[in-house]
């Protein structure tokens, strides 16, 4: 890990030794729930929120605002076990949603809490959605740069990811476009840390329920079933999750205390990018206020 300040734990997963990886930011003192991040397709939690980029991991803003801050690694995806690569789905949303279920019963048993609350980006967006929607233990969650049906071709369906359990993920292209927005210097520890892991390779589990799915008409969960308050946050700039996808997921939450958020000068990548402080004082303003609504009743 990036940071001294996390810990790490190998969360048993089934039989043959298989285990999740679980990292943590404590912070001395909360008066929220934990708050569990989930990882998009290409990225694990290793890389998307432990990484000191600008100096600061995603994972350390959320704890100087008081948040007791886990991630996990789905199978398949950073320290967690690696299931075979034998043309089988590996990590799919309902597998990666299984892990989840997991990882919640661990940190509820380890902190005492009663329930989690939930970040997911990207295609993690997708995975807390899902566990949600089938009743899963949560008290809050947020949905950030959410998929939804897409009439458009996916960059992520390719030949490859329909018949391989993995796939190379080559970050210089996502560099090159981030720095943009950026710099070359902020996001030399995303670089630093993706050469130390190199080739980086996932599973293209995700890929696959875009097509048979999101490309398909078929939403993998139903936002309607969802009964926790829900946060659907998307970048104004978000090209590949547009506000028009957020926009139908919040139209079809039936459950109190969902709020839909833009955030200024952020894409997709959002998690990568300077826009992540304010996407974090966002989610943070969610679950607090939301918090201080129960309390008040």
């Amino acid at each position: 890990m990036s940071s001294s300040n996390l810990e790490e734990y190998d969360v048993p997963a089934g039989a043959g030794g298989r285990t999740l990886r679980l990292a943590r930011r404590e912070v001395s003192e909360s008066r929220l729930p934990p708050l569990v991040l989930l990882h998009g397709s290409s990225f694990p939690a290793s890389l998307c929120y432990t990484v000191p980029l600008g100096g600061v991991s995603f994972m350390e803003l959320c704890a100087r605002l008081g948040l007791d801050t886990w991630a996990i690694d789905f199978r398949g995806y950073g320290g967690s076990w690696k299931p075979e690569d034998d043309g089988a789905h590996v990590a799919d949303t309902a597998q990666a949603a299984d892990d989840l279920s997991q990882a919640v019963d661990f940190i509820c048993s380890h902190t005492g809490a009663a329930a989690p609350d939930l970040f997911g980006w990207s295609w993690g967006a997708a995975v807390a959605g899902f566990h949600a929607a089938r009743g899963g233990n949560a008290r809050r969650i947020a949905l950030c740069a959410a998929q939804w049906l897409r009439d458009t071709p996916s960059p992520m369906v390719t030949p490859e990811a329909m018949s391989r359990s993995y796939r190379h993920v080559n970050i210089a292209p996502l560099i090159e476009k981030l720095a943009a927005r950026s710099s070359h210097e902020f996001l030399e520890p995303l670089a630093t840390a993706v050469s130390g892991v190199a080739p980086l390779i996932v599973p293209t589990g995700s890929a696959r329920d875009i097509n048979d799915h999101w490309m398909s008409g078929r939403p993998s969960y139903d936002p309607a079933a969802i009964a926790v308050p829900t946060l659907v946050a998307v970048g104004e700039d978000d090209a590949d999750t547009p506000l028009t996808m957020s926009e139908q997921i919040y139209r079809r939450l039936s459950g109190e205390g969902n709020e839909l958020a833009t955030i200024p000068d952020a894409t997709h990548y959002c998690v990568f990018e300077p826009a992540r402080e304010r996407l974090v004082q966002v989610v943070h303003a969610f679950l607090a206020r939301t918090e201080a609504e129960a309390t008040a009743n």
